[in-house]
């Protein structure tokens, strides 16, 4: 796999600072020694130092880098991977969530319309039996009068009757005989025109 050039840039200023660091603590090592008496490190030194450096760097960027950086990218490509399944995933749950919303608040009408259906259906029953008993109340009523008036007519029947034979019984013993038919009448007449108006 090919170095990108920013990871070129950040590789050779590893070996820039590596090898700086590399001189500086040769060149200390070189005056300790000087001090002690031990003979100062000349310039192939410092050569075969940044020589063996890049040869490590090198081998590194051969066979480490490589692997490294493609298990970088592949770990980076997983993530990314991951990142995209998430927001697919959280995209299909709004989704879902709005589904469910949508359905809760067609549930939530539906119920409600049912309410108020059986509510005009009960009031429409309550106003149905009303009217029903009012109608049989009325018709009970008028039962109850055509009764009361049956009874009146035939007590008054009873009671014409009943005059009438008493009438007829008086008229015998006062008069001492039978009446003609014409004449039973219109004493009959005469005793019913006699009678309070509020008996009729």
């Amino acid at each position: 796999m090919q170095l990108s050039i920013h990871q070129l840039q950040r590789f050779a200023l590893i070996a820039l600072v590596f090898t700086s660091l590399v001189l500086q603590a040769g060149l200390v090592i070189a005056s300790e020694a000087a001090d002690e008496g031990v003979p100062k490190p000349t310039i192939d030194l410092a050569f075969w130092s940044v020589v063996v450096f890049g040869v490590l760097l090198f081998i590194l960027a051969r066979f480490a880098w490589g692997p490294l950086s493609e298990a970088l990218d592949a770990r980076e490509a997983g993530i990314r991977k991951d990142l995209s399944d998430a927001e697919s995933a959280r995209l299909k749950a709004e989704k879902m969530l709005q589904e469910y919303d949508s359905k809760l608040n067609a549930a939530t009408r539906e119920v409600r319309e049912m309410l108020e259906e059986a509510k005009r259906d009960a009031e429409a029953t309550k106003n149905r039996m009303i009217a029903e008993a009012q109608a049989e109340a009325s018709l009970e009523r008028k039962r109850a009068l055509d009764d009361i008036s049956r009874a009146r007519d035939q007590a008054i029947d009873e009671l014409f009757k009943s005059l009438e034979k008493q009438v007829l019984s008086a008229s015998e013993q006062v008069i001492g005989r039978s009446l003609a038919a014409d004449d039973h009448e219109r004493l009959v007449r005469e005793a019913l025109a006699g009678l309070p108006a509020n008996l009729n």
